[in-house]
């Protein structure tokens, strides 16, 4: 599922909405612990001891949770929230079958303000809604819609009535028969819901650096840990040529030579409108020099280097793959003539 994830363009905003009790809740924390989207709680009556004039509540609770999704829009964030005050709306046409005037403004103006948003709506056949509703707390709500219209008047609210002023409805059905379908089968479902991003190659150089029986780790002192010096391929640059320059650009090491390539590996990952798919080709330098060069490094590199052992490097390396990279490449420094 994580691999449909990095295939497809999701929304700014999600908000999940759907009737009781049928799983929303499991599928946006995941979906927001893989996608990094900020999580706006759900309000819930039972919880702040609210008794009286619950409608009422709830609405104004949904209207501050939609300031909140706005400002966090604003700030470059995504976000994912269950229900909102779509589901006020609904639940007021489901119980009396008419909306108001105001109703239909807040549509319009979800409609205008919330860039790049879609509603999903999870629902069941109507056996299934209702079995479901054993364990809901609310026994005002586990009555109302165990009552057969209201049902009806809820489905037909999100399939016909709100796809009328909200471009992206999405209808996810979670069940099967008597049974819940498998949580991938429903995420699947989500995420074939939108289109798949573009794609970007790009090749970079990874370097395991040496001086005599030591490692060459850099200290990134942003995110605080160690890692291997690794750029991006040049236009008109060979491979070995990116691995030397990075080298003298990261490491102020200049006095270099390249051993030989001794790994490509591959991952990929999600970057705004597309997916980076990054080939590493790992190429071991020895330093032959420590005589240092002022360092090129970018307005967001800020690194120190830090020589170890061969085995105090593999300890000390952030990634699995530095890790495997510089173990692979222990019997080719020993046969240096300065080891």
């Amino acid at each position: 599922m994580e691999k449909q994830f990095l295939k497809r363009k999701l929304p700014n905003v999600v908000i999940i909405e759907g009737f009781w009790n049928i799983g929303k809740t499991s599928v946006l924390n995941y979906i927001a612990k893989l996608n990094g989207f900020e999580k706006i709680e759900e309000p819930d009556h039972t919880k702040s001891n609210i008794k009286k004039n619950i409608s009422v509540w709830y609405k104004k609770q949904h209207q501050k949770r939609m300031k909140m999704a706005l400002n966090s829009l604003k700030q470059g964030k995504k976000v994912i929230m269950e229900r909102s005050i779509i589901s006020s709306i609904a639940y007021k046409y489901a119980n009396s079958q008419e909306l108001l005037q105001e109703d239909f403004q807040i549509l319009k103006e979800i409609d205008s303000t919330m860039n790049g948003m879609s509603i999903i709506f999870f629902y069941g056949n109507k056996a299934f809604i209702h079995r479901q509703l054993v364990n809901v707390a609310d026994s005002d709500t586990r009555e109302l819609v165990l009552d057969d219209n209201f049902y009806k008047k809820y489905m037909e609210f999100y399939k016909i009535i709100l796809p009328k002023y909200l471009s992206s409805v999405i209808m996810i059905k979670v069940n099967d028969g008597n049974i819940f379908k498998e949580k991938n089968l429903i995420l699947k479902q989500f995420y074939n819901s939108f289109s798949l991003l573009g794609k970007e190659k790009v090749e970079c150089a990874s370097i395991v650096p040496f001086y005599k029986d030591k490692i060459l780790l850099m200290y990134d002192h942003k995110y605080k840990h160690y890692i291997l010096p690794q750029g991006h391929k040049e236009q008109k640059e060979s491979l070995e040529e990116t691995a030397t320059r990075e080298m003298r650009e990261e490491t102020g090491f200049n006095k270099l030579r390249v051993i030989k390539k001794i790994k490509k590996y591959q991952y990929h990952y999600p970057d705004k409108r597309k997916t980076i798919y990054k080939t590493i080709h790992v190429f071991l330098v020895e330093i032959l020099s420590i005589r240092q060069e002022k360092k090129k490094l970018e307005k967001h590199e800020n690194y120190s280097n830090r020589f170890f052992t061969i085995t105090g490097a593999i300890n000390k390396a952030r990634w699995t793959q530095d890790k495997k990279v510089i173990a692979s490449s222990m019997q080719l420094i020993k046969k240096s003539p300065h080891f």
